[in-house]
């Protein structure tokens, strides 16, 4: 499988990136498959069936801990563990079928009414600040973990079937309509899809939505390596108040980390997704795509921006803590992702909002404003 590959898309590319990353932290020693991780292909071969092989390759990759989903390759904190998760529990296995829930069995069922496990966990996000709380139902297991699951791959004798009916969960939005009948992939395409969600970032929006950013991979082993220094992000990290900023944020991390390395990420895809008239069973349809491109001038506007409209911990009555997101910093990012100059727009944006952050943008003017521009405003 190569990153070059002019038959794939991008997904399939970044899905490639994903399975060298889950290879990389496996002993190949005595495995049941060998392979080999080039700059820009991954080979893969086995002795046994194809079945096999692949139940082998998703038991040592996905795993449920503590009743989350996990994967040992990324590397992650606590916080990171929760946010991946649910991530992509929120996005590729966001239907009831593609995963599962402990029951709680001091609760018996209600007629069709059943009740789960869940579990709290405690973020600390500012010093002396309260923690934010965040809770979860616990998982049982889920389509990645459970290899019967994935049955529609294979013939009677455990090899792969030369076209792959893949379902929704693989890619949200991957067919437009179910009207247009399931689409078919082949068996290399097919296993690249089950290794994306290693290699996508996962923001939470202020709509409760998510915002999955697909990246470029040009380098394998330069990648995985900036991948696994991402693995200890703090609970802020994975918030963001539109799918646009999200793509900016992911760029910059890529550019902080690389340090201007020519391996870095220079492109990505965002989608974000919500509900679609034509299923009202999966809330997270792909509704939009952002395909982002940043040049070094347009994230050092970016940067800018984050440093100067944060988010806030802000704490109510009752002592409750929650995370306030910034309303200028997503109209800001929305001009800069659509290469307009970062305040096109202001007019139209200060009658629809009532604007708390003044002094942000008395700094934005007074750094990125000719004279000429200060007139024109």
């Amino acid at each position: 499988m190569s990153l070059f590959d002019p038959n794939t898309l991008l997904p399939h590319r970044t899905g490639i990136a994903g399975l060298a990353l889950a290879l990389s932290d496996i002993n190949q020693e005595n495995a049941l498959i060998q392979w080999d991780i080039s700059e820009d292909t991954v080979d893969l071969s086995w002795e046994c069936n194809d079945k096999e092989a692949l139940e082998w390759l998703m038991q040592q990759t996905y795993q449920i801990q503590d009743g989350l989903l996990m994967v040992r390759s990324l590397k992650l904190s606590q916080q990171g563990r929760y946010a991946f998760s649910q991530g992509v529990l929120s996005t590729f296995l966001q239907h009831s079928k593609q995963k599962g829930f402990k029951e709680d069995p001091n609760k018996p069922r209600q007629g069709k009414k059943k009740f789960y496990i869940t579990q709290t966990l405690a973020f600390t996000v500012e010093p002396e600040k309260p923690e934010i709380f965040e809770s979860y139902t616990i998982l049982d297991w889920c389509y990645y973990s459970d290899l019967k699951r994935i049955s529609e791959a294979f013939n009677n004798q455990g090899n792969f079937r030369p076209e792959i009916k893949v379902k929704g969960h693989h890619l949200p939005g991957l067919v437009e309509c179910f009207v247009n009948g399931e689409y078919q992939e082949s068996p290399t395409g097919f296993i690249a899809l089950l290794f994306l969600p290693l290699a996508c970032s996962y923001y939470l929006m202020s709509s409760r939505k998510y915002a999955l950013v697909i990246p470029e991979v040009t380098n394998l082993n330069a990648w995985i390596k900036r991948r696994q220094q991402q693995g200890s992000r703090s609970y802020k990290d994975f918030r963001s108040p539109s799918a646009g900023e999200a793509g900016l944020r992911l760029l910059l991390e890529e550019q902080t980390i690389s340090n201007l390395n020519r391996h870095k990420v220079n492109y990505c895809e965002v989608y974000q997704l919500g509900k679609q008239p034509w299923d009202m069973q999966q809330t997270g349809l792909k509704q939009a795509v952002y395909r982002i491109h940043a040049s070094d001038n347009i994230l050092a506007i970016y940067q800018s921006a984050i440093v100067l409209f944060p988010a806030k911990m802000r704490v109510n009555d009752k002592g409750e803590s929650w995370l306030a997101l910034s309303k200028v910093l997503p109209w800001i990012a929305e001009n800069l992702v659509a290469r307009r100059a970062w305040y096109s727009g202001f007019y139209e944006f200060r009658k629809a909002n009532d604007i708390y952050e003044r002094k942000g943008l008395v700094s934005m003017t007074e750094s990125f404003l000719q004279m000429h521009e200060k007139k024109t405003i």
